[in-house]
C-alpha cells in the first residue's frame, strides 16, 4: 500500500488468549476521506478502532499514520 495514505492499516490481527478477535484486516483511508466499518456483531470493528487509537496492541501487522508506523513490528 501506499505510504502517501494518512492512515494505512496492513495485515492486522489481534489474538486474545484462544480467541482470535481480528484477523488480517487491510486498507488504506487517503487523507481527507471518512472511513467507516460495518458488520455483524463480534467481527472486530471494535477491536481494530481500540488497534488504530493505541489502546491495544495488534498481535500481527501494522498501523501506520502519515507513513510513520504507530503500531505493530516492535511499537
Amino acid at each position: 500500500m501506499n505510504e502517501r495514505n494518512d492512515l494505512n492499516v496492513a495485515n492486522v490481527s489481534k489474538q486474545f488468549a484462544v480467541i482470535t478477535a481480528l484477523k488480517g484486516a487491510a486498507f488504506a483511508s487517503p487523507p481527507g476521506s471518512f472511513t467507516a466499518f460495518l458488520g455483524p456483531s463480534g467481527c472486530g470493528k471494535t477491536t481494530l478502532l481500540r488497534i488504530i487509537a493505541g489502546f491495544e496492541t495488534p498481535t500481527t501487522g501494522t498501523v501506520s499514520i502519515g507513513g510513520e508506523v504507530v503500531a505493530g513490528d516492535g511499537r
